[in-house]
């Protein structure tokens, strides 16, 4: 019995769609936890802008908001189930985008962004600042990786 490969290309479609929404309504974008309501950010703030997290009251990192988004749900529902359901976050957004865990780490963790990125994101004031960082991040993440091909045995 022979094994078959699979081809896997990038989900830029959803990456944009994660952009459009950060940049749509970025009080609801954080990049200090994958899912956080009101009360946790209060908690978290050190790490983060202060905001009040509109519409549904979550707010969601890129990962967060790659699942959220998949998913055709807010925050809040996509917590609750992510919570009950994936074992990370992180790995289940990486299978929806099509990438590498270590492709992942350099999107979904600020320490591992590249330098001009990092340094423009803690100069940041302002959540909308950070959002457009953010969103400048996505593209240069899609230039980067989105010709890369993976083969996968099934």
């Amino acid at each position: 019995m022979g094994r078959s490969r699979l081809l896997i290309h990038m989900n830029v479609e959803l990456l944009l769609k994660v952009k459009e929404k950060i940049l749509a309504e970025p009080s609801q974008f954080v990049m200090s936890a994958w899912f956080t309501d009101q009360s946790r950010l209060d908690i978290i703030r050190t790490n983060d802008l202060h905001r009040t997290i509109a519409n549904c009251g979550t707010a969601a990192c890129i990962a967060g908001w790659i699942v959220t988004l998949s998913r055709g749900e807010t925050p809040s529902i996509a917590y609750k189930v992510a919570s009950e359901s994936f074992s990370s976050v992180r790995s289940h957004a990486a299978v929806l985008l099509g990438v590498s865990k270590e492709e992942t780490d350099s999107l979904f963790g600020l320490q591992y962004w590249p330098q001009e990125f990092w340094v423009k994101w803690k100069a940041a004031k302002t959540i909308k600042q950070r959002a457009k960082v953010a969103a400048d991040r996505i593209d240069n993440f899609i230039l980067t990786y989105s010709d890369n091909l993976k083969l996968y045995d099934t």
